[in-house]
C-alpha cells in the first residue's frame, strides 16, 4: 500500500501542474495577443527547460516582444537524459517512471502559455533507418576513440561534442570519474548524434531568428547552442550570475561571463575609477570573509566563512587541497588540463605525497550528498588522507600559514589570493587573466607547479589589489542599469530556488520578483534589441514603455 501511495504521489507531482502552475500559466495566456499570429510572422526558439526560474524569464522576452510585432515562439524541449539511467534495473525503471514523455508534457503544457507549438523533442526517436545509421555511426566513433584526450575533442558535423558527452555522463551516470568503454557512453553519443540531426534540421528549416537558451553545457543544452550558432542564429544564453544574458558567438560558446578580457578592460578605466572599483571590492570580500553571502556566490546555501573552529590545525608550510563538487561540468570553461574532476583530485594527491610535500584536504562547503560519497571514495583509495577539521574557515588557515591552495577553478582561487596565499588552478577559470594564477594548459605544466607549491613568490599587496580587481570585474558592473537588472534577475533566481525538482515556490512572490525584472530599463533595452534584430526598424520603445506603463503581470493574477 505504501508503495502504490508513492507511486501515486509521484505521478501527480510530475505528470500534472500543481494549482500555482495553474495560476502562471493563466498569467501569462492572459497577456498574449488575442489575434491569430500570421502565418509569415517572425519566429523565435525558446527551450523548454524545466524550471520555473526560465519559464517566467522567457515568458517575460516573448511577452515583451510581442508588444511590437507578432511572433511565433517554438519549444524546443531537450530533455533526453535521465540521471541513474544507467543502474538496471531500479535506477531505470525510477527514472523512467519520474521523467519521460508525460513529465515532459508538465513543462509543455506551462510554456504552451505563451509559445504556439513544440517543435522539436530531443527524446522522441527518429525513423528506423536514420536510427540505425545514428546506432552504426555512434558504434564507430565510439570504438575509434583512444582515450579521454581522443574522446574530447571529437566532433561531428563541424560540431564539438565530445567535452560534452564527457560532462554529460559525469552529470548523468553520475559517476565522479568518465570510462570511456563503459557502454553508457555509447547510449550518450548516440543521442548527441541524434541531436545533432534534429538541430540541424530545426534550425536550417525554420531559420528562428532568435534562440533562448538557459546554459551551454552537457549535450541536451550544448549541441542546440553550438549547431544554431554555427547556423547563424542569434543565440543568447542566461546561466551566469554575473549578468542576466549573454549572446553567443564562434568564438564564445559558454554562457559564463567573458572573463579573458577582466585584466585589460580594468587596466583602461580611469585611475579614480580603478581605485573606487578596487576599494569596493575589497570592502565586499571583507564581508565575505565575515560569513556574508553576496551575489556573486548566491548560489551557495551556506557562507565557507560562516563557522570559525577553535581546533585549528598546524598548517604552517602546508598546501590544502580545495575539493570541487565532483560532478559539475569541467569543461565548461575554454580548456582544462583533466577530464573529470576525480581524475584532477588523484593526480594532485599522488603527485605531492610522491614529492613529500605536506597537504590536506579541505571539503567543498556546499557539497552535494553525492560529492560527500565521493570524499568516502577517496578516502577508501587513500586511507591515510587528511582532511582539514570541519569548521575551519580559509581565512583562518591562512592565518595559520599555509604555503599554497590549490583548486580546479573555483572562488577560493581569489579568496586565498586575497588573504595573500599563492593558488594553483588545473586549467582555464575566471581568475586566468591575473597573474595571481596562471593556468596551465597541460598536465606536465599543473604538475610542474605542484611541485614548486611550497615555494611560490608571495606579494601580498599584489596578490589582494588583484583579487579585488577580479572581483570589481567580475561582479561590479560598470552600467547602474545593468547592475540594477543582475540584481533583479538574481531575485528571480533566489524566488524560485529550491532544493529538488519540484516546485516549492510562492507563486505570488515567482510573479512579483518577474514583474519587477520586466520593468528594468536594461531589460527593456535588451528586448527593443531583439526587436530590432528579428525585424528591422521596429526595435523601438514598445507603447506601454511611450506611456510609462508598468508590467502588466502582477496586474494579471
Amino acid at each position: 500500500m505504501k508503495l502504490l501511495k508513492r507511486l501515486l504521489h509521484t505521478i501527480r507531482l510530475y505528470y500534472f501542474n500543481s494549482p500555482d502552475e495553474k495560476d502562471l500559466i493563466q498569467a501569462y495566456a492572459r497577456r498574449q495577443p488575442a489575434s491569430r499570429t500570421p502565418a509569415d510572422a517572425p519566429a523565435i526558439a525558446v527551450q523548454c527547460s524545466a524550471d520555473i526560474l526560465y519559464f517566467g524569464v522567457f515568458g517575460e522576452i516573448v511577452t515583451a516582444l510581442r508588444e511590437h510585432f507578432p511572433l511565433h515562439a517554438d519549444q524546443y524541449v531537450f530533455r533526453s537524459l535521465r540521471v541513474g539511467e544507467s543502474h538496471f534495473p531500479i535506477g531505470f525503471l525510477w527514472t523512467a517512471l519520474v521523467e519521460n514523455g508525460w513529465s515532459d508534457r508538465r513543462w509543455q503544457r506551462l510554456y504552451a502559455a505563451y509559445c504556439d507549438r513544440v517543435a522539436v523533442r530531443s527524446a522522441a526517436w527518429l525513423s528506423p533507418l536514420a536510427e540505425l545509421r545514428i546506432w552504426r555511426q555512434a558504434s564507430r566513433l565510439w570504438r575509434q576513440a583512444r582515450d579521454k584526450n581522443d574522446f574530447a575533442s571529437l566532433t561531428v558535423d563541424g560540431i564539438l561534442i565530445g567535452d560534452l558527452i564527457i560532462d554529460a555522463y559525469v552529470r548523468f551516470k553520475p559517476s565522479p570519474e568518465f570510462d570511456l568503454r563503459d557502454r553508457y557512453v555509447l547510449r550518450i553519443l548516440r543521442q548527441a548524434l541524434r541531436d545533432i540531426k534534429k538541430a540541424r534540421a530545426y534550425f536550417g528549416m525554420r531559420r528562428p531568428k532568435l534562440f533562448l537558451t538557459s546554459y551551454t553545457s552537457y549535450i541536451q543544452h550544448g549541441i542546440p547552442a553550438r549547431v544554431a550558432v554555427a547556423l547563424g542564429i542569434q543565440t543568447v544564453s542566461f546561466g551566469s550570475y554575473q549578468q542576466m544574458c549573454k549572446p553567443l558567438s564562434q568564438e564564445d560558446q559558454t554562457h559564463l561571463a567573458e572573463h579573458w578580457h577582466y585584466h585589460e578592460r580594468f587596466k583602461a578605466l580611469p585611475v579614480t575609477e580603478q581605485r573606487a572599483r578596487r576599494a569596493s571590492a575589497d570592502e565586499r570580500l571583507n564581508s565575505r570573509m565575515r560569513g556574508e553571502i553576496d551575489n556573486a556566490i548566491g548560489y551557495m546555501r551556506t557562507s565557507a566563512y560562516a563557522a570559525h573552529s577553535t581546533e585549528i590545525p598546524d598548517v604552517k608550510g602546508t598546501v590544502i587541497i580545495y575539493l570541487p563538487d565532483f560532478y559539475d561540468s569541467i569543461h565548461v570553461y575554454r580548456w582544462t588540463a583533466f577530464h573529470d574532476y576525480w581524475e584532477w583530485a588523484c593526480f594532485t594527491i599522488d603527485t605531492l605525497s610522491s614529492a613529500g610535500i605536506p597537504f590536506l584536504i579541505k571539503a567543498h562547503p556546499n557539497a552535494s550528498p553525492d560529492s560527500k560519497l565521493v570524499y568516502d571514495r577517496l578516502c577508501a583509495r587513500y586511507p591515510a588522507l587528511p582532511f582539514v577539521p570541519p569548521g575551519v574557515t580559509t581565512a583562518q588557515l591562512a592565518e595559520a600559514g599555509i604555503a599554497a591552495g590549490v583548486s580546479p577553478r573555483g572562488t577560493v582561487l581569489s579568496e586565498l589570493a586575497f588573504l595573500g596565499v599563492p593558488v594553483i588552478a588545473a586549467g582555464d577559470h575566471p581568475h586566468a587573466e591575473f597573474d595571481l594564477v596562471l593556468p596551465p594548459r597541460t598536465v606536465a605544466d599543473y604538475r610542474s607547479r605542484l611541485l614548486n607549491a611550497t615555494q611560490l613568490p608571495r606579494d601580498p599587496q599584489r596578490m589582494r589589489d588583484q583579487a579585488c580587481e577580479f572581483y570589481a570585474m567580475h561582479n561590479l558592473l560598470p552600467d547602474p542599469d545593468e547592475v540594477a537588472l543582475r540584481d533583479k534577475w538574481l531575485a528571480v533566481r533566489a524566488t524560485t530556488m529550491t532544493e529538488d525538482t519540484v516546485s516549492q515556490y510562492t507563486v505570488a512572490k515567482v510573479i512579483a520578483s518577474l514583474a519587477d525584472l520586466g520593468e528594468a530599463p536594461a531589460f527593456r533595452k535588451y528586448i527593443a534589441e531583439w526587436a530590432n534584430h528579428i525585424a528591422p526598424g521596429q526595435g523601438h520603445l514598445s507603447r506601454r514603455d511611450e506611456l510609462g506603463q508598468g508590467s502588466s503581470l502582477s496586474a494579471t493574477v
